[in-house]
């Protein structure tokens, strides 16, 4: 089945996971960290649910066809019974809200891929569902070559960004800078120098160009 790669802004956004187990937890801690507003059904939690504290809203009982509802931005099925993650994503095609259940493609609609994070910066590694143990070694591979400098650039850059919309107009100009900073190699600065190193010689960047145009 193809899929099609996107981002969704849960932040504040009311999610489902059905399950109390530890693939459970991994999904709950996932959309607690992207901002969601999680509620867990499962007849049973493990002890590490109680980590998360009100931050998550424990139903201790069966699902229920009636759990599903419009105003959920997406459900997880993460349980050990194919007969319930069936009626989980029955559920959800019949309320029209995005479904993943775990370990079962088939029935999901949207894949939940394997996600590096660094800072600001996400590298997300999906199988399209036929291996979450290999993308979850490719995101390991990954990781290997991408370290935290990435991230530290990631925050320089959306502050350079700004200043650049704020200061600078034309989409050419823009450009110009964007190719002279990278030209340096930048993520190798902020490894020898520091990130704050690398934001002073952007803004002395963003400096010449602006003299360069006769402006002040």
């Amino acid at each position: 089945m193809p899929y099609y790669s996107i981002s969704i802004d849960l932040a504040s956004k009311p999610c489902l996971v059905v399950g109390g187990g530890r693939v459970a937890f991994r999904k709950v801690v996932g959309l607690l960290r992207a901002g969601a507003k999680v509620t867990v059904i499962a007849k049973r939690f493990i002890p590490r649910f109680t980590m998360l504290g009100e931050r998550v809203c424990c139903l201790e009982r069966c699902f229920a066809e009636g759990d599903v509802v419009r105003e959920f931005a997406l459900v997880i099925g993460a349980t050990d019974s194919l007969d319930v993650n069936m009626a989980i994503a029955a559920a959800c095609a019949e309320a029209r809200v995005l479904c993943n259940i775990v370990d079962n493609p088939e029935l999901c609609g949207f894949i939940v891929p394997s996600v590096l994070r660094r800072g600001p910066v996400s590298i997300a590694v999906s199988t399209g569902g036929a291996s979450p143990f290999l993308a979850r070694a490719i995101r390991k591979r990954i990781a290997e070559n991408i370290g935290p400098e990435y991230g530290a650039l990631g925050a320089v850059l959306s502050r350079l960004r700004v200043a650049l919309r704020r200061r600078i107009k034309e989409p050419g100009v823009r450009a110009r800078f964007w190719e002279s900073f990278f030209a340096v190699d930048p993520v190798a600065l902020v490894g020898d120098r520091g990130a704050a190193h690398v934001e002073a010689l952007g803004l002395d960047l963003m400096e010449s160009l602006l003299d360069g145009r006769g402006n002040s």
